[in-house]
């Protein structure tokens, strides 16, 4: 019985952690993207979560590493901005494993903001989750445990008072 309830305890604390990690940043106007490509090694590994700020156009500095939605449909890119043009309010980017930049302008509207930090593989979880269907099966595995948790505590303190039932 102890041993099922460290084991509760511990994934409890995982979880716990992995959902603070995904869902807390949003709080703070931050949203959470996954690097899927080596493209930014070796500073940004793959499977690293990205959180991202909006920022005005005007705050982007050359240098700066930005995600933007890539054509049609939702596919991100996070790359480095090496180029930066006012009058169109567009921006070249390149990844830093990359030899040559983009081959087209990211404008300002496909921008979904600048990187303020990362985690390295927190983006593995974050994409298991990442969908309705997966955080409702989180939200049902987190009370399952706080379920399971709740008996083995209860059976744990019947046990200790030595409390029998007729």
């Amino acid at each position: 019985m102890r041993i099922l309830k460290m084991m509760t305890d511990c994934l409890l604390v995982m979880l716990l952690l992995i959902v603070t990690a995904v869902a807390a940043p949003q709080i703070f106007g931050m949203h959470v993207y996954t690097v899927l490509s080596p493209s930014m090694m070796p500073e940004i590994p793959v499977g690293s979560a990205v959180y991202v700020r909006e920022e005005p156009f005007e705050r982007i500095r050359v240098g700066d590493v930005v995600t933007y939605r890539s054509g049609a449909g939702n596919v991100y890119v996070t790359h480095r901005v090496v180029e930066k043009d006012e009058a169109e309010q567009a921006l070249v980017t390149k990844g830093d494993a990359n030899e040559t930049p983009d081959g087209r302008w990211v404008h300002k509207a496909e921008l979904m903001g600048v990187v303020r930090f990362f985690v390295p593989y927190l983006g593995y979880a974050a994409t298991l989750f990442g969908g309705i269907g997966e955080k409702l099966l989180l939200a049902g595995l987190l009370l399952w445990l706080l379920l399971i948790k709740m008996i083995v505590t209860n059976v744990l303190n019947i046990r200790e008072k030595g409390v029998t039932m007729r």
